[in-house]
């Protein structure tokens, strides 16, 4: 890239039109995701754009290769839930001294700075802007929320009657056996064999017990 003045353009061009919105579109991978599918790739794109940042700054104190591979790995952890653009965006601003000044210094402490900055004063204001528009969008409006609750008092009292219906069914039933019950009981009563005294049909024994008393009485 470094030969490819055209390219270079291009990519230059292209980190001056990020914006947080843009960058953080859901659309493109996360840093993990980058990592994960393809971690030389995921190296070699923080490192070409760690490399991009020294030759924007001409700073004398900058990564060895060493701490450029060892910063990207500590990116791909920290941040692993940016996107690639949002590298780009933050690193394109911090050059342009954005967040703050440099001091002729360029190291795993500045660039994480600046990340953390990003972090907290773009990126979180900008995610909870973009939930709460979302919440918005999926909000019923006031003509969708009365035609809902019409719906469920309608709903609540066709429940409320038919279980008033059933326990008025429950009732009647308990009350119709009550009153057979009792009409039972008082035509068995006024059947003429009806006897509540005990018979001897299967136990002689026990009716000549019952007859001797009666033949005793009668000789005496």
């Amino acid at each position: 890239m470094a030969g490819d003045y055209d390219a270079m353009e291009q990519v230059d061009e292209y980190c001056a039109s990020l914006t947080p919105v843009v960058a953080m579109n859901p659309a493109r991978p996360q840093l993990s995701e980058l990592r994960r599918d393809d971690s030389n790739l995921f190296q070699k794109s923080i490192s070409l754009a760690l490399m991009r940042l020294e030759n924007d700054l001409n700073v004398t104190n900058t990564l060895s290769g060493e701490q450029t591979v060892d910063l990207t790995r500590k990116i791909g952890k920290r941040f692993y839930f940016f996107r690639f653009e949002e590298i780009l965006y933050v690193l394109e601003r911090g050059a342009m001294g954005r967040y703050g000044k440099n001091y002729n210094r360029l190291d795993a402490e500045v660039i994480t700075g600046w990340l953390d900055y990003y972090d907290v004063n773009e990126r979180t204001p900008q995610a909870v802007a973009l939930a709460q528009s979302k919440l918005d969008a999926d909000r019923l409006s006031d003509a969708e929320l009365s035609k809902f609750y019409d719906t469920a008092r309608h709903v609540r009292t066709m429940i409320d009657r038919t279980t008033i219906r059933t326990e008025k069914r429950l009732n009647q039933r308990e009350a119709d056996y009550r009153a057979f019950r009792q009409q039972y009981l008082a035509q068995k009563q006024a059947e003429p064999s009806f006897d509540l005294q005990p018979t001897h049909d299967h136990d002689p024994d026990a009716a000549r017990s019952d007859a001797q008393p009666e033949r005793a009485a009668e000789t005496a």
